[in-house]
């Protein structure tokens, strides 16, 4: 039997996508919670590449109005958010764009992160683990994950704890890849033990 993933309303397998609208149901509050500690780590003046994702979602309307940032996101939900911060120049990385997580892939959004220096990623994620790293079901949004990872000199990983000793099916990076991991409460502390033995700063909220 698959492992599964205990949600409002029920359970899923772990080998299965959640979509947006799934996403959006759960965990509301530690995402919210989440999305302000990344807020406050936001440069006042730089270029910032933002992942695909309910919770980098929420992040956008908490952007203050007095930054003055490039954001460069693959979702083209957080682009026409983005709309509303003056102040705020878009990219939106092109290519197919994947109806159930609504992020754009393939190589056309992998092209738009190859060659630039940004100054930070904010990257979401499906599972984490020590053993496995950082995995999504999808390897086409993972190919991309690895281009944001590649291009930024700061990395974040956003995930609240259901997120974490969870693996799927494709991987684009080892915790050691990144430097700060932003998680809620109630997330195990002993997979929070394992991975600071690394080095790797995780900050719960």
């Amino acid at each position: 039997f698959p492992v599964t993933i205990r949600v409002h309303g029920g359970a899923i397998p772990v080998w299965l996508e959640p979509t947006v609208d799934l996403k959006n149901s759960i965990q509301q509050a530690e995402k919210l919670r989440i999305a302000k500690a990344v807020v406050s780590l936001l440069p006042e003046n730089g270029t910032v590449i933002l992942d695909a994702g309910t919770t980098t979602a929420q992040i956008v309307p908490l952007i203050s109005d007095s930054a003055r940032l490039r954001i460069i996101t693959n979702s083209p939900d957080h682009a026409v958010a983005l709309m509303e911060k003056e102040n705020v120049e878009i990219i939106l990385a092109g290519g197919r764009v994947r109806k159930g997580t609504r992020a754009c892939v393939d190589q056309w959004a992998i092209d738009t992160f190859e060659g630039i220096v940004a100054d930070l990623a904010i990257i979401a994620t499906n599972g984490i683990s020590m053993a496995r790293g950082l995995t999504t079901p999808e390897p086409a949004e993972g190919a991309v994950k690895i281009a944001m990872l590649a291009a930024a000199k700061k990395k974040i990983v956003v995930a609240d704890h259901t997120k974490f000793q969870q693996d799927y099916f494709s991987k684009f990076g080892d915790v050691k890849d990144i430097d700060l991991i932003i998680t809620d409460q109630s997330v195990d502390a002993g997979a929070v033990a394992q991975i600071e033995t690394t080095g790797i700063k995780v900050v719960r909220v």
